[in-house]
């Protein structure tokens, strides 16, 4: 299978790795922006979409969020499956003409959201409706700078609102997971605001209120926290249940006794099954979950 990746960052190197991992013979190019762009192992820098075989399998948007929309327009002529890395917008008004652009060409999408496939996730997914729910509370906070070591964390698009960055943003997996495992809320609150000393313009704290029937969503997400931590935390009737995304644990409170754990997982685990799941889809000629209509739906609790 022959893929294009357009836009090569951190998490593009990720899905590289998954790629080779699930199909070692792939071919991999990358659209590259000029020609001192640095060679990674592995793929062929391209510099123009004509430069491209004609039959890709597969197209990969990596890129900065705030481009996303236009590569899009600039790609669907390949009449290939697309897989759009999240945040797949950063503003829902321009998002109508990609979708209906899509939609009239019946192409496959879909939007990368990897934690969909964390053990913990899952395993929440697969057992919530075992219990009477009456609050949940979710917090991710990590440190920025600690993101990614070897760059300047001003100069990524985390760090700067022109190209999509912002916390609510960059985290947002919570919304995403919540969402796909509680359903859509009756309403929703937000707040977004910049808190932290950190040296961005973007958007660094950001907290929601999801309403549903019979409990409340409380989620906390920011850029600032130097001990990093990624929980959820499910009240019910019974128990408390405490979901922990880092250590891969869910923990029953009351009992204190450990009821899941998974000590595999490695930082690319969720990135690899994501990319299985997505290749399978592709050759079973299936859309995949998520498609980018799809996404819209919790791009419209982030951002609104």
């Amino acid at each position: 299978m022959k893929v294009l990746i357009i836009g090569l960052g951190s998490i593009a190197h990720k899905h590289i790795v998954s790629l080779k991992t699930v199909d070692p013979d792939c071919e991999i190019y990358a659209l590259r922006s000029n020609q001192s762009s640095p060679m990674v192992e592995g793929v062929i820098n391209c510099y123009s979409l004509s430069e491209m075989p004609s039959d890709l399998g597969f197209i990969i948007i990596s890129n900065p969020t705030s481009m996303h929309l236009q590569t899009i327009k600039e790609v669907v002529h390949f009449g290939v499956p697309l897989f759009i890395e999240k945040p797949p917008i950063d503003n829902l008004e321009d998002a109508k003409e990609v979708l209906q652009l899509v939609d009239k060409l019946d192409l496959p999408t879909y939007t990368a959201f990897n934690l969909r496939f964390h053990p913990v996730v899952q395993w929440l997914k697969e057992n919530i409706d075992s219990h009477r729910i009456t609050e949940i509370n979710a917090y991710c906070g990590s440190y920025l700078p600690d993101w990614r070591p070897k760059q300047d964390y001003r100069q990524v698009y985390s760090a700067r609102e022109e190209l999509g960055g912002g916390v609510h943003l960059d985290l947002t997996h919570e919304i995403d997971y919540l969402l796909w495992i509680l359903g859509y809320p009756i309403s929703t609150k937000s707040i977004k605001r910049k808190l932290s000393d950190l040296e961005i313009n973007s958007v660094d704290s950001a907290k929601y209120w999801m309403e549903y029937e019979s409990f409340t969503v409380n989620l906390t997400l920011n850029y600032f926290r130097r001990d990093s931590k990624r929980v959820i935390e499910v009240v019910t009737s019974e128990t408390t249940l405490a979901c922990d995304l880092i250590s891969n644990t869910v923990k029953d409170l009351c009992t204190a006794k450990v009821v899941f754990k998974n000590e595999s997982i490695t930082n690319i685990y969720t990135y690899e099954k994501q990319m299985k799941y997505f290749i399978d889809c592709i050759e079973r000629k299936t859309q995949p979950m998520n498609s980018l209509a799809d996404s819209m739906r919790t791009m419209e609790v982030c951002l609104k």
